[in-house]
């Protein structure tokens, strides 16, 4: 086999039924394809059993996560190369074999990451640096204000990056096939020998921070991690959380957490811990303000306030820290 394809499905049928039909137009022979459901309540198992017979589908009691819910099928594939693709991605033509010939050609590849590109055909950040405390400082602080995916924006964060002596490589063009940290995760194909050395996803990661984790620990086993821009598929960003972007916030944050204590030990992890949350403090403040002394944008404001000080806590309360963002968690604002 050569291709194992693996999507994780929750309560994303219409997404999903449009993934699975672009895999389908663009099929190669031996390839396969699993389904992960975690629990949808959408419909979602009976409708890929019925229109998509070839499917090998897990159907999962509860919602055990991102990671958990890959490494099921991870660990039931037999492709020499494994694709972690998102539901709410589209495939293009000929990205499959691109993507192939690329892990061929590059046998000292682990992962490759190719294109992502939004529902409109425009660039979408696709392949990223590890983090580190000045990194998320500033992007924290600002996140919703000047951070925009347009090629003005992103010209000066990576010119300003780059002078800074920091890599801003989200925000570079995506032109050129190159060696990164990790590529998002969208569309994620590993070799089967760097999983079998490196292991599966850290179970740990509910969601998000699943592949940065993984890349960081195949580069300490030697292998190479590359962003591959001649492939591409449309990503509809946010698709199937758009109704919860303040707990995706919380999340992604709290994987970073999650990853800053595994690889980077205490003091940075500290330093990340205090300098986030003294910014998310004073938007806490901020948005306070602006509530007082405007009316428009209110609920804004308010997910924004409240998300902040979920983060605050999940930084310095145990307890909190180990409930689940999306159902443990109190959300008045979305």
């Amino acid at each position: 086999m050569k291709l194992s394809i693996i999507i994780v499905s929750y309560n994303t049928i219409d997404y999903l039924r449009e993934c699975l039909s672009s895999i389908a137009q663009f099929r190669i022979k031996e390839m396969e394809v699993f389904v992960v459901d975690n629990a949808s309540i959408d419909g979602s198992p009976d409708m890929v059993k019925t229109e998509f017979p070839w499917v090998r589908l897990i159907t999962n009691s509860q919602n055990v996560g991102f990671a958990p819910a890959n490494n099921q099928a991870l660990r039931q594939c037999s492709g020499k190369f494994s694709m972690l693709l998102n539901s709410d991605t589209l495939m293009l033509e000929e990205t499959i074999a691109k993507i192939i010939s690329f892990m061929k050609q590059h046998p000292e590849a682990g992962v490759v990451g190719c294109k992502l590109l939004n529902t409109d055909g425009s660039l979408q950040p696709s392949a990223t640096s590890f983090p580190n405390v000045i990194k998320d400082t500033i992007g924290i602080a600002l996140k919703g204000s000047v951070l925009k995916n347009n090629s003005v924006t992103r010209a000066i964060i990576s010119h300003a990056g780059r002078i800074l002596g920091m890599s801003a490589s989200r925000f570079d063009e995506h032109l050129q096939t190159k060696e990164t940290d990790y590529p998002r995760g969208a569309c994620f194909t590993m070799r089967r020998e760097a999983l079998d050395q490196v292991g599966l996803l850290d179970k740990e990661y509910f969601f998000t921070g699943e592949e940065m984790d993984w890349c960081y620990r195949a580069k300490q086993k030697g292998w190479k991690v590359y962003y591959y821009p001649d492939a591409a598929v449309i990503h509809h960003d946010h698709g199937a959380t758009k109704q919860m972007m303040g707990k995706v916030f919380v999340q992604t944050r709290k994987s970073a957490l999650r990853f800053y204590q595994k690889h980077y030990g205490v003091f940075k992890t500290e330093l990340m811990k205090f300098f986030v949350s003294l910014v998310l403090f004073w938007k806490c403040i901020f948005a306070s303000i602006i509530l007082v002394l405007r009316t428009s944008k209110r609920h804004f404001y308010l997910a924004q306030r409240e998300s902040s000080w979920a983060l605050i806590k999940v930084h310095y309360l145990p307890k909190f820290r180990k409930l689940n963002v999306f159902f443990e968690m109190p959300f008045r604002y979305n």
